[in-house]
């Protein structure tokens, strides 16, 4: 399915009805703002302003340049968009739109000034099928169609880039990752290295590693994926030689305190809202039914016991019935295999029970595969896996050779040990293997690997930091920047311009400026 403009024409409909005004004095910007659509200049009669630092933008001029019919339905108080096929419905009052079965969350305010809608930037580059550019040097806001862009977001950059990862054995993920840019760049610009296998014991190897990468004047930046136990301590080694380097660590194994002072950008998973975002998915494939599958050493886990929290919360709050079902711990006596046969018998019982619009989700890798097979087989929905990646869980699940390596389902790999593949392959395999099983629409997933996507995003906003169109302090991100890297990774591997949601780590009070949680938007095959 093609994804639009429409969520970003539903979403100003919605604002003019419930955001609040603010005086036009509150913004501020250096000097005018200039817009172009589709390379024509726009002009407002009220201009683009910045407020709190977020570039805001008159949201009804720019899509009716581009065009969509809306239609009212008053008694309902719900509005649809046409484009084409593509059909999308929202009622006011909610924070999600529908969206050819996919959910698209509201989650930056808009104001009104002087009788017109503005809404930052960043939220016209997550409205369906619209690029966003923000030019530092000419102060203008570049809107094109997905059509009239290109997929890669950075050009060329002086100096080097180093990029450490695990091993290919390991989290082979992230390791292609970096080797997409080693191949797009070539070794003379990317430096890529792997932490040692044995990490955790192996800390003087680790130092090595960053005190090889400090020694080399060339290097700008370093993006650290994963940044494993350990971390801390070699980054430690490479300040004391160089502090000009801009630091980025994706998936960090170490306390949020620890890693904010040392690395400059911070990228993880939004795990703390990751359990609601789930079940609305869920809901918004048509699930009335929600079961959780995990196990009470899982369970002992605050962060897993906290998401099956809030998506018990979650589903209560739309309506739908919630399931906490115990299956066999993997590393018990049975292992793996235990846990798979349970699911593969308890599955189709539980689909005959509560019927085919029942969503399952499992908190363990090993339960994946079944829990896809049974979802696919029975008619059933299935969002995510535990860990969001097109990778884990589909291949074993759907039945596709030659995508990975067999037996790799256990606590020390949790990961399927893949052969390397483009990541758009993947997903043309399978969306196949989906339409061909007749569960289209009943099964979605993140369209890029968590791994590939933080990395990606991590390596491409280095780069402009490197060139000076983004700022070089950890205080002050161009998130605008940010997101629209991650949407352009997400429609170069999946075909659609799918959102990613950014927001900062916030703990007790404690805001962590520069740690970013990133939660993507769903594809639905």
């Amino acid at each position: 399915m093609k994804r639009n403009l429409l969520a970003g024409l539903l979403v100003a409909i919605m604002l003019l009805v419930l955001i609040a005004p603010v005086e036009a004095n509150d913004a501020a910007a250096s000097s005018p703002i200039l817009v172009y659509v589709n390379g024509q200049q726009m002009t407002f009669d009220v201009p683009p302003q910045i407020l709190s630092g977020r570039t805001m933008v008159p949201l009804r001029a720019i899509f009716e340049a581009l065009g969509a019919e809306v239609e009212w339905d008053d008694s309902t108080q719900t509005v649809s968009a046409t484009k084409g096929a593509s059909v999308v419905v929202l009622t006011i009052g909610s924070t999600c739109a529908m969206v050819n079965g996919a959910i698209v969350s509201i989650d930056q305010p808009g104001v009104v000034i002087d009788g017109r809608t503005l809404v930052p930037v960043r939220f016209v580059a997550e409205a369906f099928g619209i690029g966003v550019v923000w030019d530092a040097q000419t102060n203008s806001v570049i809107i094109s169609d997905a059509e009239a862009r290109t997929p890669t977001t950075t050009a060329a950059f002086p100096g080097r880039i180093a990029i450490v990862t695990t091993t290919e054995e390991q989290y082979p993920e992230e390791y292609y990752a970096a080797r997409a840019f080693v191949q797009r760049f070539g070794d003379d610009k990317i430096i890529h290295r792997t932490w040692p296998y044995s990490f955790p014991i192996e800390r003087e190897r680790m130092i090595s590693v960053l005190q090889e990468i400090a020694a080399d004047p060339e290097v700008r930046a370093l993006i650290i994926s994963q940044a494993v136990v350990n971390t801390n301590e070699a980054v430690d080694e490479l300040l004391a030689i160089r502090e000009d380097i801009f630091i980025v660590y994706v998936l960090p194994a170490e306390l949020q305190e620890d890693v904010a002072v040392r690395a400059d950008m911070i990228l993880d998973i939004d795990t703390s809202g990751l359990g609601a975002r789930i079940v609305r998915q869920a809901h918004a494939m048509g699930a009335q039914t929600f079961i959780h599958y995990s196990f009470p050493r899982h369970m002992g886990v605050p962060i897993l016991a906290n998401r099956r929290d809030d998506m018990s919360a979650e589903a209560e709050r739309l309506g739908m019935r919630f399931q906490d079902t115990l299956a066999p711990d993997p590393m018990g006596n049975g292992g793996v295999a235990a846990t798979q046969l349970f699911l593969l018998d308890d599955v189709p019982r539980q689909i005959q029970q509560h019927g085919v619009n029942t969503a399952f989700f499992g908190t363990n890798c090993g339960m994946q595969p079944p829990l896809i097979s049974g979802a696919v087989e029975g008619g059933a929905i299935f969002v995510q896996p535990c860990c969001p990646s097109p990778y884990h869980g589909y291949p074993g699940g759907l039945g596709i050779e030659g995508m990975m390596a067999s037996g790799r389902f256990t606590e020390e790999h949790p990961h399927e040990i893949l052969i390397p593949r483009d990541p758009a392959a993947v997903i043309n395999d399978l969306r196949s293997a989906v339409e061909s099983a007749g569960a289209s629409g009943r099964i979605s997933t993140w369209p890029s690997s968590s791994a590939m996507l933080l990395t990606t995003m991590g390596v491409e906003y280095a780069i402009k930091w490197i060139n000076g169109d983004v700022p070089n302090n950890r205080d002050s991100f161009d998130m605008d920047a940010l997101a629209e890297i991650g949407r352009a990774y997400n429609q170069q591997v999946s075909g659609e311009a799918i959102a990613v949601r950014l927001n900062t780590l916030s703990i007790n009070g404690q805001i962590y400026s520069n740690f970013i949680q990133v939660a993507s938007d769903y594809l639905v095959f």
